[in-house]
């Protein structure tokens, strides 16, 4: 399959191998890890299962996305998650769907192959309900994908959003200059954040982003669609799993709001200040 998957992990020795395996069992015709400085036996284990190696010399996930980009050999590449697995035929999948709607981007669906706690289980659902539904987007992520190659070397991901929200930062320019992007329909595994301290410190992130988003974009919006999440995803899990579900997803969704809000107040006002 003429496609080059781009995997970039950190510190992921307990999900890269399985990643890697599902990756190779989908036949693509090169693997590309990007590796940033880990320090546990990452790098180690995935030079079993990759075609080439390379360092983002700790410079961020966008620079490591768009050195990915560059490395590739093939037209078509994939940005997956190291904590993800790939179904067989997951990519072919979405490399005929991305053909068939002209889409420049495609994410598969996002499913979790098991829930250990009450965090992992509202993000399940929060991900089946608010993103799990085929059809066009103005913006997708990165978790697992396929994207022309041409399109990610001529807008590149930028180092100012050198931390997350660098796929929501390409999405907005490739949108605003006409192109297509959306969510097939095949679902591919991805386990979400385990425990309290890393979720909070993810959806904080998520904020941080959103500030630079804001500050780069000149639009107030990202740095309040933060507010409706709680009344927005209590509406939209209600509606299709029923009121029960709802009111058990609230305390994710207020935990969510409140991590996103505060790391948005946080780097918005360092921007402000110059720090």
């Amino acid at each position: 399959m003429k496609l080059s998957v781009i995997v970039c992990a950190k510190n992921s020795e307990s999900t890269i191998k399985e990643c890697l395996e599902s990756v190779r069992n989908n036949n693509p015709s090169e693997i590309i890890l990007i590796h940033g400085k880990s320090s546990d036996n990452t790098l180690k284990i995935a030079r079993k299962y990759v075609d080439s190696v390379y360092s983002d010399k700790g410079k961020g996930l966008s620079y490591a996305r768009q050195l990915g980009a560059k490395k590739a050999k093939e037209s078509l590449i994939s940005y997956t998650d190291a904590d993800t697995v790939v179904p067989k035929n997951c990519y072919k999948s979405l490399i005929r769907e991305m053909r068939e709607n002209s889409w420049v981007s495609i994410h598969a669906q996002i499913v979790s192959p098991k829930n250990h706690n009450y965090l992992e289980w509202a993000e399940d659902v929060h991900f089946r309900v608010l993103f799990n539904n085929f059809g066009r987007r103005h913006r997708i992520g990165t978790i697992v994908t396929v994207w022309e190659k041409s399109k990610v070397l001529s807008f590149g991901f930028d180092s100012f959003m050198n931390r997350t929200s660098e796929d929501q930062d390409l999405c907005v320019r490739l949108v605003n200059a006409g192109f297509s992007l959306g969510v097939g329909s095949v679902e591919a595994f991805h386990r979400h954040r385990t425990n309290f301290r890393s979720f909070v410190k993810q959806k904080f992130q998520y904020g941080w982003g959103n500030a630079r988003m804001a500050w780069k974009h000149k639009s107030p919006k990202f740095l309040v669609n933060w507010l409706l999440s709680v009344p927005y995803g209590f509406y939209r899990v209600s509606g299709k799993f029923g009121l029960f579900t709802g009111f058990k997803m609230l305390p994710y969704y207020f935990l969510n709001a409140f991590c996103v809000g505060f790391g948005v107040f946080y780097e918005f006002f360092k921007l402000v200040l110059g720090v």
